[in-house]
């Protein structure tokens, strides 16, 4: 950003309103907004500036998109932006930004906007420590009337991090966005998705946080994902995951806790995809994978109280289950080497029964369901056969993903 002049905006300044001091600004220059609430529509940016707010400074959309973007190195920091109403022909935002390289856009408040920051071919940008929420509960019925908080299309090396995001149709949104980043987000109470990423390669999310959305998160026909301690959490609902997986390739999972989800993780063709040193507690199913996923190594994982540890609709499998930590495994170490001497199958024949006829979820933790996993464990015929920990360890593995709230 080059180095200009601070033009103050108030109703005693030089400035009257935003319009005015846009209007007579210059590269490089800075508009600081004093305290107060100004009307500001549709404000094309097309010059290198800052728009800086001072405690209590609010652009109100009155209904209209507020700013929108069409130039490189231009910041927006320290202001809140309010009041944009859903369009059903238009994405209106209250920040629409397009063709914008080296955005910045930083302690942003968003309240009441349709989509809250929408940035599309752009690179080089960071969007942090801002706090959009919208106006949709994960029990809104029409997805359409409600737009994403943070919202990216065809971007290349952004950085998303210390991002507060609720109550929108998707938290995060990420689609042809490559090299980005996503760190130490908090996304929860979202309509459908906490973040919602599809076509995007080489991108990281770490740190992050997805509490309590309509359907979880879900990352779709992407390659080479690298998501690091990350915490799904509460995400619960007939079609909800803390995680879903669906052509996804050579990427890697790994010190995630997942924690009373209704589905953990559902993997569909994912391929050459490492799931290690993750923590499974307290979900309905911890682990769901599909018949067409192959090469994929999951290991070293804790798989702690769920109601099913690891689910298939394959007799087959070709995927490498070693080395985990199975809370129901009963296996001894006569050898005191820290592996079960006996491998353990953790595909029950129950969730088969369960897939054929719903209600005889009733008989769940009855001595016959008991009685006939045990049957299946001993002689395979419906469970595949080579879906086995060879390997499976008798402590606990990562103790430390623990939850922090």
């Amino acid at each position: 950003m080059l180095n200009g002049r601070t033009l103050e905006v108030c109703p005693s300044c030089e400035f009257k309103d935003v319009q005015s001091a846009y209007a007579f600004a210059s590269d490089g220059d800075v508009l600081l907004i004093k305290q107060g609430v100004y009307t500001v529509s549709e404000l094309i940016v097309e010059k290198a500036i800052s728009i800086r707010g001072e405690e209590g400074a609010i652009f109100d959309g009155n209904g209209s998109t507020i700013l929108y973007i069409h130039h490189d190195s231009v910041s927006i920091s320290d202001i809140q932006l309010r009041n944009v109403s859903t369009n059903y022909i238009e994405d209106r935002a209250a920040l629409k930004c397009n063709n914008s390289d080296y955005l910045v856009i930083r302690n942003v408040v968003v309240r009441h906007s349709f989509f809250g920051i929408l940035v599309e071919k752009s690179k080089h940008g960071i969007i942090e420590n801002c706090d959009v929420k919208g106006d949709a509960t994960t029990d809104s019925y029409l997805e359409s009337s409600n737009g994403n908080a943070i919202h990216l299309w065809y971007c290349k090396n952004m950085t998303i991090r210390n991002n507060q995001i609720r109550n929108h149709r998707d938290g995060i949104y990420f689609e042809f966005v490559d090299k980005s980043k996503i760190e130490n987000n908090w996304s929860e109470s979202n309509m459908r998705y906490g973040l919602h990423f599809m076509f995007s390669h080489e991108n990281e999310y770490r740190g992050n946080t997805f509490h309590k959305n309509g359907a979880g998160v879900a990352v779709m026909y992407s390659t080479k994902v690298v998501m690091e301690n990350n915490q799904f959490v509460d995400n619960w609902g007939t079609s909800s995951y803390g995680l879903l997986l669906k052509d996804i390739t050579d990427s890697r999972l790994s010190e995630n806790l997942f924690a009373n989800n209704t589905i953990a993780i559902s993997a569909d063709n994912t391929m050459r995809c490492s799931i290690e040193n993750n923590r499974f507690d307290g979900n309905g199913y911890a682990f769901r994978v599909m018949g067409n996923c192959t090469d994929n190594v999951i290991s070293a994982n804790d798989f702690l109280q769920n109601s099913f540890d690891v689910t298939t609709n394959s007799r087959s499998n070709y995927n490498d289950f070693t080395g985990n930590f199975w809370e129901e495994y009963s296996g001894y170490d006569l050898n005191s080497d820290g592996i079960g001497d006996i491998p353990f199958r953790p595909v029950k024949l129950f969730t088969y029964i369960i897939a054929q006829s719903p209600a005889s979820i009733i008989l769940m933790r009855s001595t016959f369901i008991d009685l006939l996993n045990l049957a299946e464990k001993v002689t395979p015929v419906l469970t595949p056969e080579s879906l086995v920990d060879i390997k499976p360890q008798m402590k606990l593995i990562n103790d430390h993903l623990k939850l922090s709230f």
